[in-house]
């Protein structure tokens, strides 16, 4: 099929010149009136240069012109409401017509059978150079610039105008743009938050993940269903396995395997440093009962706090003062300041033996989904125990940095209400949110910061950003700071997403590939997820059979990754290809509608056939399971292996 720019669309109009406007760069086009109707705002036109080569433009601004907007125009039309009649339409094609003005965003041109997209080309039209729509082809193309080679790109939804859904037209993300980055979500309440954020941790694992998951939940909505039967993330089959939950509250019986503790700490398992970092108020930080706790060494100071754990308020001050090794000097009051300040956050938050300090970086490096559900914790507490977890990774990632054999965990955080973290009265370098968002991409680390109001955070944190998606946003405060910090954001956009209160609707930005902002409607998180099955009389049919999903998964399904293998045990092998054994088991349940724990023992068998190896091999970073097969098993004809050769063993 032989590619156009263009449609076949008549031509919307004619270039008459370019407008200087401060900050962009403006064309405008004379177009005549037509019963057909107009472009809308905020569609793409293109500039006609040559047959294979357009400037690309987004429709800015309109203004009627021509005799029937004169004065004699608006005596006419006054006559013609006092009789009720409307204008003939030979009048309005002889006497109207319009100026549109459309931003100019960059060049497309079209090499052989490709499309290729450019920015600072600084090629300009002449004066009654035809306007015309793109194509399909060129509109999908503009709506996916950067991400022609990119296996990490997923489906993000499909380009939006307004209330028009243009379902021809996907719109893909690269999710290997959120690991170790900075992205901001910003919208009200209501308007698609929560299912933009599901739905891009459900693309996030749809290939084999390198990056662990943490999502502090404040409304304890992400992991599992909620009362009216919504989806959480452990109705997507390719996370369910993966999932670590960690709630106050009591689950269900069938999601009782992901549960894997409470949301409390062992105060005892964090070094006091963070303890009191995180629990003493920031005006008590350089008081003489901080530094002293400061100062503990870590033996001393677990038995400190099982002391405080076990007697409370009547411990006794002169075991205290023997722990410490502290003489306190006659009306001292540092001993009772120790107890007044780590006592209550004592009694509320420490459990001897508590898992998930002990568990959290282990559950990172295997690129875990790690829920904490912080919904039944007060705001401080919630606050705290967020920082204490954050601090442990990161620590952990500055200390591992340089030495071999102990490797960094590559996570990524999503934060909810980020303006109460990283707020200006807030902002201290030494603050763990603001470490993990100004350096943590050095150390394999980021983030997801959503916020209902990005006028709260402080500036030099929204100028970190590398990713921005926002929904409806209604406070001019909130609209200056996005176009502050993004000037891609211009006024138009900040007029859609003022006045079109769109449930779903994106318009999102990613660096560095990405040269304009596009809108998209965001697909609905459901759509990924398993249906609930409907009693049947009879077993339901396969869709397909467990062989025939398996060689599908193989040799066409992009989402099971192939690696060429060079070694088994350390002997050289060649004619080898390694794949997750979970990924290739996602596959064939979603092609079978069989559940995952009925399907390991088939899959074995049906790979048996095929002379198939089973070891574990580092994939993406990340120790996993894998099947090996010869690569003269399968028909490989668009899709190829990996670079990355691995080396397969027989134990873990």
């Amino acid at each position: 099929m032989k590619l156009s720019l263009y449609s076949d669309k008549q031509a919307v109009g004619l270039l008459k010149g370019f407008s200087p406007v401060p900050h962009h760069l403006e064309v405008e086009v004379v177009v005549p009136h037509s019963e057909s109707g107009l472009p809308g705002f905020g569609e793409f036109l293109l500039v006609e240069v040559s047959k294979t080569m357009a400037l690309v433009g987004r429709v800015s601004r309109y203004q009627a012109a021509g005799q029937l907007i004169s004065a004699q125009g608006d005596a006419y039309l006054a006559d013609l409401a006092k009789n009720a009649e409307s204008v003939p339409a030979p009048i309005m094609r002889q006497m109207l017509r319009y100026n549109l003005k459309i931003q100019l965003l960059g060049q497309l041109s079209l090499d052989g059978n490709q499309f290729r997209f450019g920015v600072g080309e600084r090629a300009f039209a002449t004066m009654g150079s035809q306007v015309r729509e793109p194509s399909d082809a060129a509109l999908a193309f503009l709506c996916n610039v950067g991400l022609e080679n990119d296996s990490t790109a997923a489906p993000l939804g499909h380009l939006v105008y307004g209330q028009r859904v243009l379902d021809k037209v996907p719109v893909n993300f690269s999710v290997a743009r959120l690991k170790g980055k900075r992205s901001f979500v910003f919208a009200r309440a209501g308007y698609g938050k929560s299912n933009l954020i599901k739905y891009l941790v459900s693309q996030l694992y749809s290939t084999p993940p390198d990056v662990g998951l943490l999502i502090f939940d404040p409304e304890g909505e992400y992991a599992l269903p909620d009362a009216h039967g919504r989806p959480g993330l452990v109705n997507v089959p390719a996370l369910r396995n993966r999932i670590s939950l960690y709630t106050n509250r009591r689950v269900q019986e069938e999601y009782a395997a992901i549960r894997k503790g409470e949301v409390l700490v062992d105060f005892g398992d964090f070094p006091p440093q963070d303890i009191v970092a995180a629990f003493v108020p920031a005006d008590k930080q350089e008081m003489v009962f901080a530094n002293l706790l400061r100062s503990l060494d870590w033996d001393v100071w677990r038995k400190l706090v099982e002391l405080l754990a076990r007697d409370g308020f009547a411990a006794d001050n002169n075991a205290v003062a023997r722990l410490l090794a502290y003489k306190p000097r006659q009306e001292d009051v540092s001993l009772g300041a120790i107890k007044n300040n780590l006592l209550p956050a004592i009694k509320r938050l420490h459990r001897s033996g508590a898992t998930i300090g002990k568990n959290i970086i282990e559950e990172l490096r295997q690129a875990r989904v790690i829920v904490v559900d912080v919904s039944l914790l007060g705001s401080e507490d919630a606050l705290a125990v967020t920082a204490l977890i954050l601090r442990r990774v990161f620590q952990y990632n500055i200390r591992h940095l340089t030495e071999a054999g102990s490797p960094t965990v590559r996570a990524l955080a999503v934060l909810e209400e980020a303006q109460t973290m990283l707020g200006d009265r807030r902002l201290d370098d030494s603050n763990i949110f603001v470490r993990w968002v100004k350096e943590g991409r050095k150390y394999g680390l980021g983030a997801i910061l959503v916020t209902q109001q990005p006028g709260a955070i402080a500036d030099q944190i929204i100028s970190q950003g590398d990713n921005f998606f926002a929904l409806h946003l209604l406070n001019d405060a909130d609209l200056q700071t996005l176009q502050r910090h993004n000037a891609y954001y211009t006024d138009e956009i900040l007029n859609y997403l003022r006045a079109e209160p769109i449930i779903g609707n994106c318009y999102f930005w990613s660096a560095p590939h990405q040269p304009f902002v596009l809108p998209v409607r965001v697909a609905d998180f459901e759509s990924v997820c398993q249906k609930s099955p409907q009693p049947t009389s009879a077993p339901r049919k396969p869709a397909t059979t467990i062989p025939q999903a398996i060689k599908d998964a193989l040799e066409t399904n992009p989402r099971v990754w192939l690696y060429p293998v060079g070694s088994f045990n350390g002997k050289k092998e060649s004619g080898w290809l390694a794949f997750s054994a979970d990924y290739l088991e996602t596959a064939v349940a979603d092609a079978t509608g069989i559940e995952h724990n009925e399907l390991a023992g088939e899959i074995a068998t049906v790979l048996q056939r095929h002379k198939v190896k089973e070891g574990y091999a580092v994939l993406e970073g990340v120790t996993r399971k894998v099947w090996a097969i010869p690569q003269t098993e399968l028909k490989l004809a668009s899709k190829k292996p990996r670079q990355t050769i691995v080396e397969i063993t027989d134990e873990l």
